[in-house]
């Protein structure tokens, strides 16, 4: 038997409205176990398939949340998940940013938001 292993597979559905068409994707990370890539991209399938709906708006409008496209798998390597990172994203520091070099930043000091 295979030892599963931790993934994590970044999973975009996009929302359509009739008469109007798409309006909206919405990107979700998902943590799952796998015993390969390939059972991974079927799982990450699987999880963004039950995350499929549709309903009315208040408008009265059919809203549809299809699945879109699986765009990231990856292993999480660690048996653990305590402190183990699941996303990264490299963002460029705007040229309006006035922070200097070695200034003794502050992290203490963040006001973190919750995403859910």
């Amino acid at each position: 038997m295979t030892r599963k292993k931790w993934f994590s597979s970044r999973i975009r559905l996009v929302c359509s409205i009739a008469n109007k068409g798409p309006i909206d994707f919405w990107d979700s990370i998902y943590v799952f176990k796998a015993s390969s890539f390939k059972d991974g991209f079927k799982r990450a399938l699987n999880i963004g398939k039950s995350q499929e709906e549709e309903y009315l708006n208040k408008e009265g409008e059919e809203v549809h949340w299809e699945l879109f496209e699986i765009l990231t798998i990856d292993q999480i390597h660690g048996d653990e998940l305590d402190g183990a990172e699941v996303y990264f994203e490299s963002v460029k520091v705007g040229k309006g940013n006035k922070i200097r070099f070695l200034n003794g930043f502050k992290p203490a000091l963040s006001k973190p938001v919750q995403t859910i």
